[in-house]
Parts: structure tokens; C-alpha cells; sequence
């Protein structure tokens, strides 16, 4: 599925095949997504954004939602649907609604999740954005008293913990706190193929929207 804003310069990729990820969102040309690849070079599932349902830790494997193929369908010049089948698992169905703004190449993301079991069940989202080191990602306003520092603290432990790329130096990623907005960022630009992927939050121009 290819979405194209062509004045902006701006292309993203959606791969049904592989449970509906975006493996490619790039201006004039330039992927800020990364995808992993085995020692062949050849491209692995698990790269760029991806939809899930958790908590991670507890819920039981799934990988109708998480790896296998999705159904896709247009809605309009720009905006197509990737949904998932159900998954015997957990008994969940997941769905994106994709849209892209044509003038300025803003990618906007819907998600949602419908319970096609006979029985109450609670979950939550779990995406996961994989990006090349450098740049930065913008988290929005934030409303509740103390959300800013809890998500702050959170994205700290999240990307410190992970080892900085040795290819890349001085990639470690840095967090900054600041009114209204928290700042996540890598201080390097790194190589065209990095090894170092982050899940520091959604790459810049994509916008998350839930829905239940």
C-alpha cells in the first residue's frame, strides 16, 4: 500500500503481507523507519511501526494480530483500512485506518480493537515504532498532573537501557521535559543502515489516535 503526498515529497509504505506494518515513511526519499535484516541482508518482520495488543509480559501469543497477514481496503484518495482476521488466541480483531495528508504528508493513525469473543476481556494497545538513530520525536501536550514526568522517567529507562550503537557514535538517545511538549532525541545522524533501531515513540509526522 503506497500513500504519496507529491508535493511534499513525502511516501510511506504500509505491508499487508506482514499484519498490516509501515515499513517505509520517508521525504524525498529518505526512510526514517528501520527494519531489521539477517546476516544475508535480507529484510526481517519486526521493523518500522507495528499495531499489537497487551500487556506484553501477560498476554498470550497472538500472531494473527502481531505477524500474519491483514485484509486492506481503500476509503478514499489517501486513507485505507488494514484489519486483521481474528485471532483465536485472545480473541481479539485489531484495525488501522491509515490517512495521509496530501498537501503536507502527515500520516495519521487510527486504532482500534474489537473484542469478537463471548466474554468480557480487557486489553491495551502496545505499538511500537522502530526508527533510525538522530532526529527526534515530539510527544503531545500532556494533561494530568505528573503524566509528563512519569512518561519522561518511562522513556528514559526504555532507551537507556538499551545500548548505545558502537557503529554510531554518540548516538545515545536523549530525553528532555519540557512545557507543553517532551522532547525525545538522538544527538547522531547515523548511516543508511544502522543496527541500532529505536522504539523511542513514533517518528516525526505520525500522528497515534486510539480507538476503542
Amino acid at each position: 500500500i503506497y500513500l504519496e503526498a507529491p508535493d511534499a515529497k513525502i511516501v510511506a509504505v504500509a505491508v499487508p503481507q506482514a499484519a498490516g506494518r509501515i515499513v517505509h515513511y520517508s521525504l524525498d526519499g529518505q526512510n526514517i523507519l528501520w527494519n531489521p535484516s539477517d546476516r544475508d541482508g535480507r529484510p526481517k518482520a519486526g521493523g518500522g511501526y507495528g499495531l499489537d495488543l497487551g500487556p506484553e509480559r501477560t498476554i498470550a501469543r497472538h500472531p494473527t494480530i502481531w505477524e500474519q497477514k491483514h485484509l486492506w481496503a481503500k476509503l478514499g484518495t489517501n486513507i485505507v483500512t488494514v484489519t486483521s482476521e481474528r485471532d483465536p488466541a485472545v480473541g481479539m480483531r485489531v484495525a488501522k485506518q491509515l490517512a495521509m495528508d496530501g498537501a503536507t504528508g502527515a500520516l495519521e493513525i487510527l486504532q482500534r480493537m474489537t473484542n469478537v469473543s463471548e466474554k468480557d476481556q480487557s486489553y491495551c494497545f502496545w505499538d511500537r515504532t522502530l526508527c533510525k538513530a538522530g532526529g527526534f520525536t515530539v510527544i503531545p501536550p500532556l494533561f494530568r498532573s505528573g503524566t509528563s514526568i512519569y512518561i519522561q522517567q518511562h522513556l528514559q529507562t526504555e532507551i537507556h537501557s538499551r545500548p548505545p550503537s558502537s557503529t554510531v557514535p554518540g548516538s545515545a538517545p536523549k530525553v528532555a521535559c519540557t512545557r507543553p511538549f517532551l522532547l525525545c532525541g538522538s544527538a547522531a545522524t547515523p548511516p543508511a543502515a544502522n543496527p541500532a533501531g529505536r522504539d523511542s515513540g513514533n517518528p516525526s509526522g505520525i500522528r497515534g489516535v486510539s480507538s476503542p
